[in-house]
């Protein structure tokens, strides 16, 4: 027997409007708990008459409450049992497209996509839609066990590898296991061929390439013994792990990660020697220009005549201070690289009008 406050909810609930021709599920009350009911409207719709729908079949066949599904248009259904019998069969289909499945029921014709199925109109089953896979499975524990193979080799793709079982065919004529009906992987990144068949070797392959990378930001490149590291004359290359110093008319080679940080930092001093020598060149050459008494007395010397009065070596210093100075602007005049508009442009230069 109902008390009076569940009876006066039970009554404001079911006075409640439909709300866009769907109903609001009114709830069941069991040993003082509220149940709430199934709510069929995210695959049907309910109509209390034909002229509610206004579907001209409804019409002809003067319909009074019927149900619509909204993803097969042409279904229509009278009775209540034939429309939840729908409802579940849309839901089993979408649980399984979760887990990368397509679920056919004996009612359903799959011949439109798998021509040779042999559960066809006979049993529930279920195909697998990842990639190229052709699993066909007719028992929903198998489904999950062949999702969650789907899942790790989505995880193993996303850590840059690829998993090929002992069913599937290796199609890498460089890899050892090339023939071999046994699962093995393959790394993923360019150019790399590196193949394994123990998993625990992932994590080891995956740090290596970490570091290689780390090698590359810093100039050098590892090469481990089994491959060719395509420098000519090396002789160590197939015949132990080295490291190359890859920078521009460097040879050097390493044997041990303990003379990175030494061989990178004599690169470095080279550089900022460089860098200090081109400055100091750049300072002098202003210098010069300063106390030349023809180009303070002559402003408007044309580029040729400009160049003339210039040494070599002060040209060479000033293209060095404009490179230093702006990047890569154009060069002075009487350089190789120099055009009549930067020649023209660099002879009004205020330093060198004397302004």
């Amino acid at each position: 027997m109902r008390t009076a406050y569940e009876s006066t909810y039970a009554e404001t609930i079911s006075s409640f409007p439909a709300v866009l021709g769907r109903e609001q599920p009114s709830p069941i009350i069991r040993d003082g708990k509220t149940i709430s009911p199934m709510d069929y409207s995210r695959y049907v719709r309910r109509f209390s008459s034909s002229l509610e729908c206004g579907n001209p079949y409804c019409k002809d066949l003067n319909y009074r409450e019927h149900f619509h599904c909204l993803d097969c248009n042409s279904r229509v259904f009278v009775k209540k049992e034939e429309m939840i019998r729908h409802f579940k069969w849309h839901k089993k289909r979408d649980e399984s497209l979760q887990h990368g499945f397509m679920r056919y029921s004996p009612s359903d014709d799959c011949s439109d996509r798998y021509p040779n199925c042999g559960h066809n109109r006979k049993q529930t089953h279920y195909h697998c839609i990842q990639g190229t896979c052709d699993k066909v499975y007719i028992s929903t524990s198998d489904v999950q066990m062949h999702a969650n193979y789907h899942r790790k080799d989505s995880a193993i793709i996303q850590e840059g590898f690829q998993r090929l079982r002992a069913t599937e065919e290796c199609r890498t004529p460089y890899c050892a296991f090339y023939g071999q009906r046994t699962t093995h992987f393959h790394c993923r990144r360019d150019q790399c061929q590196y193949t394994f068949k123990n998993k625990a070797d992932m994590e080891k392959h995956k740090t290596y390439h970490i570091k290689d990378e780390q090698l590359a930001r810093d100039g050098f490149k590892k090469f481990l013994k089994p491959d060719p590291c395509g420098f000519a004359n090396c002789r160590f290359s197939l015949v132990c792990n080295h490291i190359h110093c890859v920078r521009d008319g460097c040879s050097y080679v390493l044997h041990s990660s303990g003379q990175l940080l030494s061989h990178k930092r004599k690169h470095e001093r080279k550089d900022s020697e460089i860098a200090y020598r081109k400055f100091k060149l750049a300072q002098q050459a202003v210098v010069n220009i300063g106390n030349n008494p023809d180009q303070q007395s002559h402003p408007d010397l044309s580029a040729a005549g400009t160049s003339m009065l210039l040494p070599t070596s002060s040209l060479v210093a000033l293209n060095a201070l404009s490179e230093n100075l702006h990047g890569s602007s154009a060069p002075l005049p009487g350089s190789d690289r120099s055009s009549p508009k930067s020649a023209s442009t660099q002879s009004r230069l205020p330093f060198m009008t004397g302004k």
